[in-house]
């Protein structure tokens, strides 16, 4: 596991020592936007695409061209008001000194967390607009 400080050519960097390496790596998760990026920047310069499977964790506009191009194979879209909601609701518990959730609000967070949206490329459609293209999932 590399840190790359939220720097896409760090990321590629470390990604490309990391593909030289280990030539029978299978697939990388990139765990937030920059890491993702870098790592799929440096799959295709190293004529990997295909061969080694990115994933991402972020939904955004190079993420999903990423995936239409094949060189991401899934991108995770996080649902930030669940997350935000999720830690906000144990923060507040944990200050008021509860020590236990009853058992149905554990089992509609779990699901939430589980409603974490996954894209692959069958999921995404592109349109040409006046402003470019964009993507509809």
């Amino acid at each position: 596991m590399d840190y790359n400080g939220d720097d896409a050519s760090k990321s590629q960097a470390q990604t490309t020592a990391v593909l030289q390496r280990d030539k029978d790596l299978a697939g990388i998760f990139g765990t937030n936007v920059f890491s993702a990026e870098g790592a799929g920047t440096a799959v295709v310069n190293a004529g990997l695409k295909g061969a080694v499977q990115v994933v991402a964790f972020d939904a955004t506009t190079d993420a999903i061209q990423k995936l239409k191009d094949g060189v991401v194979t899934l991108v995770i879209a996080q649902k930030p008001y669940d997350m935000g909601f999720l830690a906000t609701f144990y923060a507040m518990a944990n200050a008021r000194g509860v020590s236990s959730i009853p058992s149905v609000f554990q089992q509609d967070m779990r699901s939430s967390i589980a409603r974490m949206s996954l894209i692959q490329p069958f999921h995404v459609s592109f349109t040409s607009n006046a402003l470019g293209t964009s993507a509809r999932f």
